[in-house]
Parts: C-alpha cells; structure tokens; sequence
C-alpha cells in the first residue's frame, strides 16, 4: 500500500476470522461481477429468413405479415434477409 504524506495516520483494527473471510468473500464476487462486466459481448448470431421460416414452422406470407407490422427485426443485405437469432424467442413470447 501506498502511503503519501498527507494520509492520515493509521488505525489498528481488530476483526474476527470469520469476518475477514466474509470481507475476501464479497471481494471475489465484486471481482468476478466486474470481470463478467467488462468483457466484450459476443457476437451476436444471424439467421436467414428460411432459417427463421423453419425455426417458426411458417410459410413466406406469415413472414412478410409480420415484417411489415414490425413485429420482427430484419436486416437486408442485397436480396438476403437476416435476421438475429434471437427474433425467434421474441416471436414466441409475442404469440
């Protein structure tokens, strides 16, 4: 520990065993809380439309329906059209 010439003078301070252990407990958990925190996200999965149709058990008409309500997140690049994996879940939990 660092120590300058305008810190306070030092207190001694008696704790149980048991304490200290709860003490380096919950900094492990902080520790591991920031690490899982500060890692980069991983990339999220695409799939393709047919991919989704499959996934959904619906047909091209159902798709475009809900594509033009909004009700799905698509991305088109070119003629494909992708869509994050996780749109599969959403439309569950909307239906």
């Amino acid at each position: 520990m660092n120590v300058t010439a305008q810190s306070a003078p030092s207190t001694l301070v008696l704790i149980s065993q048991e304490a200290l252990n709860e003490i380096k407990e919950t900094l492990q958990e902080i520790k591991a809380s920031v690490k899982f925190q500060t890692q980069p996200k991983a990339i999220e999965s695409y799939i393709t439309a047919q991919e989704f149709m499959d996934a959904c058990r619906i047909g091209r008409t159902k798709f475009d329906e809900l594509r033009a309500e909004n009700k799905i997140k698509v991305i088109q690049k070119g003629r494909k059209i992708y869509l994050l994996a996780s749109e599969v879940e959403s439309y569950f939990r909307a239906a």
